[in-house]
């Protein structure tokens, strides 16, 4: 098993070989590019040829032909090169901490370590396979440049040295992570293949039995002949037999086919659990990272007026992490949700962006017909968009040769045309309509269900998770369709019992009244920002890091007479109380409490169901320092009317 694995691992590597030996010469240019005037022109010739000797001396085209990598015994001692060659390419661009450091542009700095961590995060995907490669790629890339951070002895370096540190940390944590689900997929396969050599064994043993069967069938004929006074019974006995057999053989074949298919139906499961395991996780870990980020980037912003450079730089930041936020989304399509989280929004919005990030590079084009006067809705921003998301991939597999989806979304008011399953009220259409093959007649009453595809690839779930999340929240879904005249998807959803107009969030939002707010998270990076945020909005702050915690310090100033106003409690905390036991011994200690949960990801029902646990709000990560004033406005307004 481990030699097997081992094979593996080194054939991943070197298939990814390619890849980062691409991003790493463009990185390479890039850089010695954009420093080429805040460093030695020779240092960076030198530093770059450095490189680029390193990423040919890499280069599977080389060393695939040396004997010593291709014969049968040579796996780890390819394992050992490829390794070697990733310690080598990082001491290489770990030196350029040391030979063409800009230190005379703190800009130009924070360019450099952008680069360096854009390398290891690639590495955390492309080396994982083999954690040795990871690290023996990223610790030399990643030190060097966090001793110069330190050494420069200033607060901001100091700063962006610690920040370099936990970074670091992180991203060996995401490898880890990538690195367990990879080797346990790679199980997956040998057990697979073990099961069909099994499999092949044990149909080779039948044809033997079918065979040795086959020749007592002839010798008894033989029998026969030589004893004609028994020949029609002795006949009659062995049609008789064959009859049995051929009917043994058929139940036979019909238990290894269902055998078969409900092992691949297992393996398929399997599969797609891992897959969401890896896409939460990493979802989760990234939206802590974009906590910090947006929030320092936010709280940046409110210190700097409006119309300097700055500001519409830090600006430009806000919404790069912003966008950073809905490609965790686009993981989240990968994994398993619950309950949808609730929250009022505007669909037009949602369903223009969301479709035009699924056809971006494709050769189909969208047509939007959304009405301006488009209710609001109160759903799943993420579970609505992974709606629209599959229905327009399916679009667009449905036109490998280019067209037009269209899209459209209107109002219905109460007792319009709508299928008979749903409840009075007011819904709103949205519809997807491509030009497409078609869904043949008789597969429309099954394109729903789970597992089911007339397609060579994919998992048969898309269509079958749209369905359970129109379902979750009070809606359904349709299909019409004809042969080579496409197909056409209706969605219903209940329209927002109490619509609104459309407003636009204030630049900088200030709580009614301040006070004393308590903050839970197990990250200090988190508990830091949420801090920093809170200070600026006013409010005094006091955190720790974890439930059992947080209910001493609650009690402590309950006692004190200075109770808390609000607690905001990171949902999970590994190896120690979360927020959702928390809060609940909170609100036995104190049933006015108010409670927000926060949290990166997390399919716990308590985030959609908040209210039924006597919360008070909660806050998906990551968001900035206007949305957790608003929703603290929101929550102590509340209480302020009580």
């Amino acid at each position: 098993m481990n030699n097997r694995l081992l094979r593996e691992q080194v054939a991943q590597l070197d298939q990814h070989a390619p890849l980062g030996l691409i991003g790493t010469a463009i990185n390479a240019l890039i850089l010695v590019w954009i420093l080429r005037n805040q460093a030695p022109q020779t240092h960076l010739m030198a530093w770059l040829a450095a490189v680029l000797l390193v990423t040919l001396l890499r280069l599977p085209l080389l060393y695939r032909k040396i004997p010593l990598f291709s014969g049968p015994d040579s796996t780890r001692r390819l394992a050992v090169f490829l390794i070697s060659g990733a310690g080598l390419s990082g001491a290489a661009w770990g030196s350029a901490s040391l030979i063409i450091f800009p230190t005379d542009s703190i800009v130009h700095q924070t360019f450099m370590a952008f680069v360096v961590g854009g390398m290891v995060a690639g590495a955390a995907g492309l080396y994982s396979v083999m954690m040795t490669a990871f690290l023996a790629f990223s610790l030399p890339v990643l030190i060097p440049l966090i001793f110069r951070f330190l050494a420069a002895g200033d607060e901001i370096h100091v700063a962006m040295g610690g920040m370099t540190f936990l970074f670091a940390v992180l991203m060996t944590f995401t490898a880890k992570r990538i690195h367990a689900t990879t080797i346990n997929n790679i199980s997956l396969q040998f057990e697979k293949g073990d099961l069909i050599v099994h499999l092949t064994e044990a149909k080779e043993e039948t044809e033997i039995i079918n065979r040795e069967l086959a020749s007592e069938i002839l010798e008894r004929k033989r029998v026969e002949e030589n004893l004609k006074r028994h020949k029609e019974q002795l006949e009659e006995k062995v049609a008789e037999r064959t009859r049995e057999l051929s009917f043994t053989n058929q139940r036979l074949q019909q238990e290894i086919d269902e055998r078969t298919r409900l092992e691949n139906e297992l393996l398929q499961a399997e599969k797609l659990k891992s897959l969401g395991l890896l896409a939460g996780g990493i979802a989760h870990d990234f939206n802590n990272l974009l906590t910090g980020i947006l929030g320092n980037i936010s709280l940046a912003k409110m210190e700097t007026p409006a119309g300097e450079r700055l500001h519409d730089t830090l600006t430009e930041s806000e919404k790069a992490a912003v966008r950073a936020k809905a490609l965790t989304q686009q993981l989240l399509t990968f994994s398993t949700g619950g309950a949808p989280v609730k929250k009022r929004m505007f669909p037009a919005d949602l369903i223009r962006d969301t479709a035009t990030f699924a056809l971006s590079g494709s050769n189909v084009r969208c047509r939007f017909d959304l009405a301006s006067d488009l209710w609001p809705l109160d759903a799943d921003e993420g579970q609505i968009s992974q709606v629209i998301n599959n229905l327009v991939i399916n679009a667009h597999q449905a036109m490998p040769n280019g067209g037009t989806i269209r899209i459209s979304a209107e109002n219905l008011q109460d007792g319009a045309d709508k299928p008979v399953t749903l409840e009075q009220g007011n819904y709103i259409r949205i519809t997807v309509q491509d030009q497409g093959c078609g869904i043949p007649e008789e597969h429309l009453s099954r394109i729903f269900d789970p597992y089911f595809t007339t397609k060579q690839t994919g998992s048969g779930l898309g269509l079958a998770t749209c369905y359970s999340i129109i379902r979750k929240h009070g809606g359904c879904i349709t299909a019409e369709s004809k042969l080579r005249a496409g197909a056409t998807f209706r969605i219903y959803l209940p329209a927002s019992s109490a619509p609104v107009a459309k407003a636009r969030e204030p630049e900088h939002v200030l709580p009614a009244a301040g006070g004393r707010i308590l903050v839970m998270d197990d990250e200090e990076m988190i508990r830091k920002t949420i801090c920093a945020m809170l200070i600026r909005l006013g409010f005094s702050v006091e955190s720790v890091h974890d439930g059992a915690e947080a209910i001493a310090v609650y009690q402590a100033a309950r006692e004190a007479g200075s109770p808390f106003q609000a607690a905001i409690m990171d949902l999970t905390v590994p190896g120690g109380m979360g927020g959702k036991e928390a809060a609940s011994l909170l609100l036995q200690m104190d049933p006015e409490a108010r409670i927000i949960i926060s949290s990166g990801y997390s399919n716990d029902p308590v985030m959609a169901d908040y209210r039924d646990h006597g919360i008070s709000g909660v806050m998906m990560k990551p968001y900035t320092t206007q949305e957790l004033g608003a929703i603290l406005n929101n929550i102590l307004g509340e209480r302020g009317k009580h």
